[in-house]
This record gives structure tokens, C-alpha cells and sequence, in this order.
């Protein structure tokens, strides 16, 4: 079996203005996020870890705790579907970054690795190799008559 090679590209183009992704626990509701791998993200998240490094175990954690979320609302998060409630920009972000809800990043999270990463990768069966004939028994020459 071999793997396509294309087959593992990345939509990088998706990843950084984003792509709407179905959330598969929560039937109806769909994501619109960059990938995981976006540049602001990736900065943003090595900032934070940066920083926590810096400080206490105690204040890192609580520093961490409330960062990183909002990292992903402000850096992946784009748009959703399928809630009782809009998507509402800055005030719904404010909101996603409470502790309460953790679940909702946990998905966007999901949302955002599936676009980083490639598609469908295709793999191919390689062909039976094809039964060689045996080669032909060598001749030898006869001496000459004298």
C-alpha cells in the first residue's frame, strides 16, 4: 500500500480565514474556526506559556486558566451555527472565556485541529507484482569436432 502524497496537504488558506466544521457531539452545531496552526493562535499561545514560566505554579495555573481560552475565542473563533443564541463577536467572546464555559472551547479546539489538519488521505493498493518467467537456462558451447 502507498499513501497519496497530495493527499496530506493542509488547507492553508482555510487555516487562516477559516472553515465551518460540524461538531460530532453536538448534532446541528457547526464551528466556524481557523486551524489550530494559525499564526496569531501560535504566537498568542507561546506568549502565554512564556509568561506562565515566569510566575508561580499557583498564579501560572490561574493565568493559564483564563489565557488560553481566551486565546481561542479571540484567535479561532469566527462564527458558529446551530445554538438558540447568535454568534454576537467581542460579547459573545467575553462570555466563552468564564471558566463555566470550558466545554464550548474543548469544541471549538476540535473544530480548529480538524482544519489544520489534511482532508481525506487516500492510500492506494499497490499492484500484485507481475510473476517473473524464469530465465532461460544458459547454453554452452560445444567444443568444436577435431
Amino acid at each position: 500500500m502507498t499513501i497519496t502524497f497530495a493527499s496530506l496537504m493542509i488547507d492553508t488558506e482555510a487555516e487562516r480565514n477559516g472553515r465551518w466544521e460540524d461538531y460530532p457531539d453536538w448534532p446541528g452545531v457547526a464551528f466556524k474556526v481557523r486551524g489550530i496552526e494559525s499564526e496569531a493562535y501560535r504566537r498568542r499561545a507561546s506568549e502565554i506559556r512564556a509568561t506562565v514560566a515566569k510566575m508561580s505554579p499557583e498564579a501560572g495555573g490561574k493565568y493559564h486558566e483564563t489565557e488560553t481560552p481566551r486565546n481561542v475565542v479571540d484567535n479561532l473563533l469566527l462564527d458558529w451555527r446551530g445554538f438558540d443564541m447568535p454568534f454576537r463577536g467581542d460579547e459573545t467572546r467575553r462570555e466563552l472565556v468564564k471558566p463555566e464555559y470550558r466545554l464550548f472551547i474543548g469544541a471549538i479546539v476540535y473544530c480548529a485541529a480538524k482544519v489544520s489538519a489534511p482532508g481525506t488521505i487516500e492510500v492506494k493498493k499497490q499492484d500484485e507484482p507481475k510473476p517473473q518467467a524464469a530465465p532461460a537456462p544458459k547454453r554452452r558451447n560445444k567444443p568444436a569436432a577435431p
